[in-house]
């Protein structure tokens, strides 16, 4: 089997007639050209993995050549070989296009690296790849089959994201593979919550760091130390998500990042309001029943969170003086940049990656953008890019500010329906419910039956909370198919899984 097809072009092609030689002992198939223009009448009628070209030829010369090729192949790696080290002859071979140049007399070892380098490099790329996954399968798997504690599932999830941004673009098993262990994680995490979750919240003690007490942790000392801070909540922002958006940072940026968990239901109405209220549902409905929306309300559930704000500065007597502001577009942004707050505090919430997961529903085109969790993530990281939001922060930390990033909920994208018998009056969301009168398997959900001990409120006797486990959604016995082809491959929130509970909080600046 041919390793690649290669031209080389030079006029004493006899004088490295061993060169060719040994390359096609090698494997490789080797055709030659005397000149320039024999070179280019061979790539009009033949395909070719790579050239070499040779840069000092009477009549049509090297670089000449090579302006002629790239018009015929512009992607086509050519490799120039040349007598002549100096400077400005390298500069204009780069500048015309080489893929790469060796000084004669070229030595056998350098022809195959060049060759390993521009022809094979995504065969070893997978190669080194598959042989490192392979060792890291065995372990990750009996990670996900022990009894880990909740750092240890903090540790498996930054895993498991870190092999799916290593395996982007790679066509191969490996993914298949990765996505396998992905829904063994999350199945196993569920079990995890299931058996903990209550005991977080009634104990609060080995309790992992939680939505209600991120301000209290992770703002407020900072604050009382005199450092002026910006909080900056992306609604929707998964781990992944800010792996991307970090690789886009200066590395001359400090950056401090851990994770946090977010308090069921992963949805706005109780996570992102428990961030800025400090309390777990419950207590905001007890001691702030005018701020708190029901589930059957249709006021918005997301409307009082400069409220929450203030009732945390009161309960804790602090009179920092803040700013909100809620951006969901890019003109917002560049608003903010021309009126930057000089307050001790000023928070910013951005719409924009939850608007995107939602519009992926509704919307042909958007879905088609973000086709899959690569696209998805390719586009939070161009709107990063031109957004605005990257220049905010480098403006914001260059003053010596802090900025504590951080979201209230991730997604996760669905693919099982799970069916659900319900009344009218229960909740929209795909991956929980709340009512008195459902009907499901209690052996494929995480369902709370006595909301307060999972500090939930209460509403009507008989009231459960039931959450979608791993990738599952519900989906209404009526019209079942047409509900589930509408929901299935779409980002939703609100259930158990580590896309939705692992969640970046992260500080910039020093």
């Amino acid at each position: 089997m041919e390793k690649g097809v290669i031209l080389w072009v030079d006029d004493e092609m006899e004088l490295l007639l061993p060169h060719v030689l040994f390359l096609r002992e090698k494997g490789y198939h080797v055709e030659t050209a005397v000149s320039g223009t024999d070179g280019l009448e061979k790539i009009r009628t033949e395909r070719f993995d790579l050239v070499f070209l040779d840069e000092e030829m009477p009549g049509m010369g090297g670089l000449e050549t090579l302006r002629e090729m790239r018009k015929l192949q512009v992607r086509l790696p050519v490799v120039m070989v040349t007598r002549n080290e100096e400077e400005p002859v390298m500069d204009k071979a780069i500048g015309t296009g080489v893929s790469d140049y060796l000084i004669k007399p070229v030595a056998r070892q350098q022809l195959l690296l060049a060759l390993k380098k521009h022809i094979h490099a995504g065969e070893l790329s997978l190669s080194s790849l598959t042989s490192d996954y392979g060792h890291a399968y065995g372990k990750i798997a009996d990670r996900i089959n022990g009894n880990l504690p909740e750092e240890g599932w903090e540790e498996l999830y930054k895993e498991l994201t870190e092999w799916s941004l290593r395996l982007e673009g790679i066509e191969s098993g490996l993914r298949e593979l990765l996505a396998g262990q992905w829904k063994d994680a999350n199945r196993q995490f569920g079990r995890f919550v299931k058996n903990r979750y209550e005991g977080w919240i009634e104990s609060k003690r080995e309790t992992p760091l939680m939505s209600s007490e991120i301000f209290a942790r992770k703002v407020n000392p900072l604050l009382e130390r005199g450092q002026r801070v910006w909080l900056v909540v992306i609604d929707n922002l998964r781990w992944d998500q800010w792996c991307v958006l970090r690789s886009l940072l200066p590395q001359t940026l400090a950056v401090e990042e851990e994770m946090y968990w977010s308090i069921l239901p992963t949805s706005t109405q109780y996570s992102r309001n428990a961030i800025f209220s400090g309390l777990l549902p419950a207590e905001m409905e007890r001691r702030y029943p005018d701020l708190w929306v029901k589930e059957d309300s249709e006021e918005g559930k997301n409307l009082k969170e400069v409220e929450f704000l203030e009732s945390w500065m009161s309960r804790h007597k602090q009179s920092f003086s803040f700013s909100y502001r809620k951006i969901g577009n890019r003109e917002g942004l560049i608003q903010l940049l021309g009126h930057m707050g000089e307050k001790s505090l000023n928070v910013v919430v951005l719409n924009f990656v939850d608007m995107l997961s939602h519009a992926r529903m509704e919307n042909g085109i958007v879905r088609e953008l973000a086709c899959s969790e690569e696209a998805y993530r390719e586009v939070t990281g161009s709107w990063f890019r031109h957004s605005g939001l990257l220049e905010l922060l480098m403006r914001v930390t260059d003053k010596g500010i802090r900025v504590v990033l951080t979201t209230d909920h991730g997604t996760i994208r669905v693919d099982r329906p799970l069916k659900m018998i319900c009344s009218r009056e229960t909740n929209t969301n795909v991956r929980y419910k709340v009512g008195r009168n459902l009907t499901y398997d209690p052996r494929e959900v995480f369902e709370v039956l006595d909301p307060r001990k999972v500090g939930l409120p209460q509403g009507a006797p008989g009231t459960r909370y039931v959450f979608a486990l791993g990738n599952d959604f519900f989906a209404y016995p009526n019209d079942y198919n047409r509900y589930v082809s509408r929901c299935r491959d779409t980002y939703q929130h609100g259930g158990v899984s580590m896309e939705e509970m692992l969640l970046p909080l992260v500080t910039l600046g020093t």
